[in-house]
């Protein structure tokens, strides 16, 4: 009814609030404000229970409780993703993230690879219709696509592999390869370093 559903976006919009507010204030707390409002939006609304699935993972993994984000994302429907296969994207990082917390580097770089390989598949998928985009010859005219910064994501969680120093040189190597905007592979350079402030949101980093 219009009671429940009001009710629902209420307690949506306050946990998502209470995500924030961990996120800025570095107060963990606020994650357990954040799942206790999702979940009681999802019993008002358990046809909204993949939405709050993916919230949920959010939280869990501000607790550091990575199974449980996992499994909120495999909850989580195909559809409320960039593409269908990136839910693999955002599973496989928070594996890595685990794995390179309990010191298994080996495992970590294995789900590392598996994140490169799944946005190497988005990427060869789009190659073609992006590839005249990002080849002109002003910055300017060149809007930052799902295609452009799924590159960006793609050799930030490459450099986990490699190592910094090395997926920027992949990256000159790319430029020369592709012919691509001089000035974007500057901005996908700076965004892996770090330089200049150049960042952008990379879910479950």
């Amino acid at each position: 009814n219009t009671g429940n559903c009001e009710k629902y976006l209420e307690l949506a919009q306050s946990g998502q609030n209470y995500l924030y507010k961990s996120r800025f204030e570095l107060n963990p707390s606020f994650l357990d404000s954040a799942l206790m409002c999702f979940n009681e939006a999802e019993q008002l609304c358990p046809d909204k229970k993949s939405v709050m699935s993916y919230n949920k993972s959010f939280a869990y993994f501000g607790k550091k409780d990575y199974a449980n984000a996992v499994k909120m994302l495999e909850q989580t429907a195909d559809s409320l993703f960039l593409y269908p296969e990136y839910k693999t994207v955002l599973i496989e990082r928070i594996l890595a993230k685990s794995a390179g917390e309990q010191g298994d580097s080996i495992a970590q770089k294995r789900h590392y690879n598996n994140v490169v390989a799944n946005l190497d598949y988005y990427i060869t998928l789009f190659r073609m219709e992006a590839d005249s985009i990002m080849k002109l010859s002003d910055w300017n005219n060149i809007p930052l696509t799902s295609y452009a910064f799924i590159m960006a994501e793609r050799y930030c969680d490459r450099a986990k592999i490699v190592g910094t120093q090395r997926a920027l040189a992949e990256l000159d190597s790319l430029q020369k390869s592709t012919g691509y905007n001089q000035d974007y592979i500057n901005w996908v350079k700076d965004v892996v370093s770090g330089d200049k402030g150049q960042s952008i949101q990379i879910l479950f980093k």
